[in-house]
Formats: C-alpha cells, sequence, structure tokens
C-alpha cells in the first residue's frame, strides 16, 4: 500500500484524495507550521504530522503520532550565513542549505538548497514582510508562504503546488523550519521560545 506524500499515512489505491488528511496524495495543497512554547507543528491540512522540538543545538523533528524521530537540523554560522543540514534517522546528510545575510534590515533572505543526492536544486526567497516562496530549478514554484497572523512565533501559512517527492512528508518541514530559524540568528533575535518569524503588518 503506497503512503500519502502530505502526511506519510497509509493511502488506499483509489483514493483521489487522502482519508486522513484530506489533501491530494501527491502532496500538493495546505499546510501550516505552527510555533508554540514547546517547539514547532507540522500540520497537512488540519491534521498534524509532524513536530520539532530542541535538544540542544539540535532540533529534533518526530512523527506527530509515534514522537519517534525522522529528521534531525543541526545549523553553524560562519561570516555572514548560516548553514544548515538536514539530517535523516542514520544521521546523514539528505538536504543542504545556505543562508545569506541580508544586506539591510528589511532585504530579502535568500536559501540555496540541494538534497544530498543532488536532483533538487532549489533557492528560497523572502518576499517583503510576510511572504516567501520556494522554486525549482526549472524556475517552477514549488511552494508559497505567508506569516499568519497572531503573536510573534504563530508560525506560517503554505500553499504546495509542485511537491518534491524526496522532501515529502517531513523534509519540507525541515526546511521551512531551517529558514525561520536561520533568518533569527541572522538577524540577531532569540529564536526560541516564541521564535521571532517574518514581520507582521504594521
Amino acid at each position: 500500500m503506497e503512503s500519502c506524500s502530505a502526511c506519510g499515512l497509509p493511502l488506499p489505491n483509489t483514493s483521489q484524495t487522502c482519508p486522513f488528511c484530506g489533501l491530494s496524495p501527491d502532496g500538493s495543497g495546505s499546510y501550516q507550521l505552527i510555533g508554540d512554547k514547546d517547539g514547532f507543528h507540522w500540520l497537512a491540512g488540519e491534521t498534524e504530522v509532524a513536530i520539532a522540538v530542541p535538544l540542544d543545538d539540535v532540533w529534533q523533528i518526530r512523527h506527530a503520532s509515534t514522537h519517534t524521530s525522522q529528521f534531525y537540523l543541526i545549523s553553524h554560522q560562519l561570516e555572514g550565513k548560516v548553514s544548515t543540514a538536514l539530517l535523516n534517522r542514520a544521521l546523514q546528510p539528505s538536504t543542504t542549505m545556505v543562508f545569506n545575510l541580508p544586506s539591510s534590515k528589511h532585504a530579502p533572505v535568500f536559501a540555496r538548497i540541494q538534497t544530498a543526492d543532488g536532483r533538487s536544486r532549489m533557492a528560497m526567497k523572502v518576499d517583503g514582510p510576510t511572504g516567501l516562496h520556494l522554486i525549482d530549478s526549472s524556475g517552477d514554484v514549488v511552494l508559497i508562504g505567508s506569516a499568519k497572523n497572531g503573536p510573534i512565533g504563530s508560525g506560517l501559512d503554505v500553499l504546495i503546488v509542485k511537491p518534491i517527492q524526496t522532501l515529502m512528508p517531513y523534509g519540507i518541514f525541515g526546511v521551512l523550519l531551517a529558514m525561520l530559524l536561520a533568518q533569527s540568528t541572522l538577524e540577531g533575535r532569540n529564536i526560541h521560545p516564541g521564535i521571532d518569524t517574518l514581520s507582521k503588518p504594521s
């Protein structure tokens, strides 16, 4: 039996939409990244898929129901850049990311992203104070995100339009979380708890 790319749960062969999360089995659809005092939560539709919790200098991404580890997120800052690696359960890098220091307080954060197999190369750009988009090597938009309304640390609303299967369902959560953490680090803000995510409209 195949699994839904959006939530990772078993998928009946005849399903046009996942009976668990309600999204397309290929992973396209609406997601949420929500931050709270304990960490971050990744939801496919209204279904919680994964959580991320800090462990010293490492973020552990866990299955929401079983709490088994799926990925680890580690970062290193050097010369105005943050390099981040997403490690699988065997502690092997699956995705690497480099975030550049903005040229000014209001400049976008750029990231270069590559999966370990080298087949998926992407770039991320923060659009103004509240948005972001991720594009692949063909120039196609992979996802669009916007800051949630609410207190600092509320998180992101995300629309995935072209799922990268090597990053589904947990890796894309790690990529977006890495961006939020890197942005806070580069701007010298306290990253947790109550991470300063994308700025909210005035």
